[in-house]
């Protein structure tokens, strides 16, 4: 009986502790500027929950998201690894690299030549094992991101699923950037033909889009439907 109450205290003990190595995973703040060459770059704060009676955590994905059909992508990274005293590094991995660690199969998984995704990934299987936490609070990443990027999604159950654990659903952040992303019309591309003794010179919108309004300046010519231009 006496075992029986031990084993019911400890259970109700590990129960009430953070169970879930991810839980308290957050993005604590974003900011960004615009580069001359219309790329961004980012800077994220983050706080990532490792460790608790679960055992482990093996790293974090940052997923960058809009609206449009066209994702953002990662151009260029910074903080090439985080670290703390006593643990593996925390690799930064995009692209092709993602899952280059080999610690755990989920990120390769999961974000396999994902441009659009930031990985950091563990390179000490025994990362983070054991009770206690050995999270990484208020850590700086900065990055360098390709496209408009409205949303920045955190990942942080990398442990046991080749897609996010629904029922973890404390272990995915979501942060708005506060931009506002659309698709950009197509740029029209003029094509002309010369004037000859016989015939008149023409000119055409040879990707012309009806459903799109051309303007002209100064004011003056017409597009005609299906992309002949008048009055030049």
């Amino acid at each position: 009986m006496k075992f029986f109450k031990n084993s019911v205290f400890l259970l109700a003990f590990l129960y009430s502790l953070d169970l879930f190595a991810c839980h308290n995973s957050t993005l604590n703040s974003v900011t960004s500027i615009l580069n001359p060459n219309g790329s961004r770059t980012f800077t994220i704060n983050v706080s990532i929950d490792v460790g608790g009676a679960d055992g482990y955590s093996l790293g974090f994905a940052l997923i960058f998201k809009n609206s449009t059909t066209t994702a953002p992508s990662v151009s260029g990274l910074t903080t090439l690894k985080l670290s703390k005293s006593g643990y593996g590094d925390l690799i930064g991995h995009y692209g092709s690299t993602i899952g280059s660690e080999n610690t755990s199969p989920y990120f390769k998984s999961r974000y396999s030549n994902r441009n659009d995704v930031l990985t950091y990934e563990s390179n000490d299987r025994q990362y983070g094992q054991g009770f206690g936490s050995s999270d990484y609070n208020n850590q700086t990443i900065v990055v360098t991101i390709s496209g408009c990027v409205e949303t920045i999604e955190l990942d942080a159950d990398i442990r046991t699923a080749t897609t996010k654990n629904t029922s973890e659903p404390a272990c995915t952040k979501t942060f708005s950037t506060g931009l506002t992303c659309c698709t950009l019309p197509v740029k029209p591309i003029i094509s002309s033909n010369a004037a000859t003794c016989s015939a008149d010179g023409t000119s055409i919108v040879t990707n012309y889009l009806s459903t799109n309004t051309y303007t002209f300046d100064p004011l003056g010519p017409t597009i005609a439907n299906g992309g002949g231009i008048s009055g030049m």
